[in-house]
């Protein structure tokens, strides 16, 4: 499932194409994504490794930067759910941003597959939303763009409000950037399970089929009785 969300940075704001992805772990930016949009990161104490679905390294190598920043979803009504996010930066294969198991976990949002939808109802005490129960509209996937399309309007309509609004969003991140830094979690590694393809998950499945059996639920029983002798001399030398 994706969301368009809006990233407040030291040097502005980006818009950002979001993965929701119960198969990878942690919260993740794209490295490529962070140069071309002049998007600030720092170093982490200690480099963390990336494997893929099928357990090999990710081609990114190690990760050793974070991206700080300050993420806004907002829905078709104008409302909004701000927090804090630090980001490890990653090569996701395309991918702007990713939010894995840990992201689910603090907020539990409610999704609905039928109507394509989230619902964030636990997040009025950890982050900063305009009410207490908020519901975005996923994008529509590819294969539906031609007959649906979801707009997405802005922060604000009125000039006056939308201003106003801006100043805060700039402050209320400056505060928090500066004054009040969040930790990473120590992790030991990152699983990205949204890099895998179909190939390499049927490469995975044939390898783990190949896994030795013993001879007695290969060959029947009639079989073995006919020929024990000869597989015991076998054995035997």
């Amino acid at each position: 499932m994706r969301i368009n969300v809006h990233l407040k940075h030291r040097k502005g704001t980006t818009e950002a194409r979001v993965l929701i992805d119960s198969g990878a772990e942690g919260l993740l930016i794209d490295k490529q994504f962070c140069l071309n949009n002049n998007i600030p990161t720092q170093k982490i104490d200690s480099p963390i490794p990336v494997f893929n679905v099928d357990g090999t390294a990710n081609d990114g190598g190690k990760i050793t930067d974070k991206a700080c920043v300050l993420m806004r979803i907002t829905n078709e009504e104008g409302d909004y759910h701000d927090e804090q996010c630090e980001l490890l930066a990653a090569n996701l294969g395309g991918e702007n941003v990713i939010l894995g198991t840990d992201w689910l976990h603090e907020h539990n949002p409610q999704i609905n597959w039928v109507k394509n939808s989230l619902t964030f109802l636990n997040c009025a005490t950890t982050c900063l939303v305009s009410r207490p129960k908020f519901t975005i509209k996923a994008l529509v996937p590819t294969r539906q763009r031609k007959n649906r399309t979801i707009g997405y309007s802005r922060i604000e309509d009125n000039p006056e409000e939308d201003e106003i609004e801006d100043t805060f969003f700039s402050e209320f991140y400056e505060e928090w950037y500066y004054q009040n830094p969040l930790e990473v979690h120590p992790l030991e590694a990152i699983y990205i399970g949204s890099i895998g393809n179909k190939s390499q998950q049927l490469a995975e499945k044939a390898n783990k089929a190949k896994t030795e059996r013993p001879i007695e639920e290969i060959v029947p029983a009639y079989v073995l009785k006919r020929f024990a002798k000869i597989f015991s001399q076998e054995a035997s030398q």
